[in-house]
């Protein structure tokens, strides 16, 4: 039995952690970049994420694992801090609202 659920479970387990893992790892990247623009420009909000990624010498945003169409990551400015975001497992761009990233937003 257990070979049986374990067969029927394991390719979804395994990408659950490839989307999770990747995801983080990108959202990292930006937080990073994120980090570098506010101490070249004094603390200064950037303009958009891909204007942050590429200082940082990324040639676009990572992508977001969780979004349907393999879209990037997002960012949102909410009182004055600076926002990176997944969509979530769900799928759903709710712009960070709902609380449910499990740590994948964060402010630098």
């Amino acid at each position: 039995l257990f070979d049986s659920v374990r067969d029927y479970l394991a390719p979804d387990l395994l990408v659950e952690s490839y989307r999770r893992s990747a995801t983080r790892l990108g959202a990292t990247q930006c937080l990073v970049a994120l980090r570098r623009w506010q101490l070249e420009h004094a603390g200064a909000l950037p303009p958009d994420l891909l204007t942050v990624c590429r200082a940082a010498g990324l040639e676009t945003i990572p992508l977001d694992e969780y979004s349907p169409a393999r879209e990037p990551l997002r960012s949102v400015v909410r009182d004055g801090d600076f926002l990176i975001y997944s969509v979530g497992p769900d799928g759903i761009d709710d712009q960070a609202q709902d609380g449910s990233l499990d740590g994948l937003a964060r402010q630098a």
